[in-house]
């Protein structure tokens, strides 16, 4: 086994530790995030010259500390407005640790995908479509009230909480897939 696949199967697991955790505690556990951290940044230290890890082809702590800072400045701004949880964020900045800068940015791609067809099938599943939608028109309309009143727009509550690691990773399986049927 290559030392590459070794590295993605090392972050699928700890991906799957992850969902596991969100699923069950509604929390992604800052511990497994660290230790995530810390193994993909042994890996890029202990990899040979010339076996670059990280999915651009780059190598180094150095290239694996700005896939992190990358992958946590993604999705930073969704935490901000209160979209996504601490725990999603430093997951993905996990993912940026073990792939890089450049895929990291495909993988936030892929998982803001499956987010949406997650959304979409607890909505389906729960009967909150049509709840959802009225929602949403409300907000449109009284956004666009406030900024046409000069006011600056407010957040809303959310309405439920969705086990976004579950999202982070399928859009890091279908990314570290595509990655390995393109090699």
């Amino acid at each position: 086994m290559s030392l590459q696949l070794l590295s993605l199967s090392f972050l699928a697991a700890l991906l799957l530790a992850a969902v596991a955790c969100d699923l069950h505690q509604r929390r992604i556990p800052n511990a497994l995030v660290l230790y995530g951290m810390a193994l993909g940044l042994a890996f890029q230290a202990f990899a040979a010259a010339g076996q670059g890890l990280l999915q651009d082809g780059s190598q180094g702590v150095a290239a694996a500390l700005l896939g992190g800072v990358a992958g946590l400045a993604l999705f930073l701004p969704f935490y901000a407005l209160r979209m996504l949880g601490a725990g999603d964020v430093k997951l993905l900045a996990m993912v940026g640790v073990w792939l890089g800068a450049t895929a990291v940015l495909q993988v936030a791609l892929w998982t803001v995908l499956a987010g949406a067809l997650l959304s979409l099938g607890v909505m389906l599943a729960t009967g909150s479509l049509r709840t959802v939608g009225r929602n949403l028109r409300t907000l449109f309309t009284l956004a666009s009230l406030r900024c046409a009143s000069g006011a600056t727009p407010q957040g809303t509550a959310a309405t439920g909480r969705l086990p976004y690691g579950l999202a982070i990773a399928a859009g890091s399986g279908v990314e570290m897939a595509r990655l390995l049927l393109s090699a």
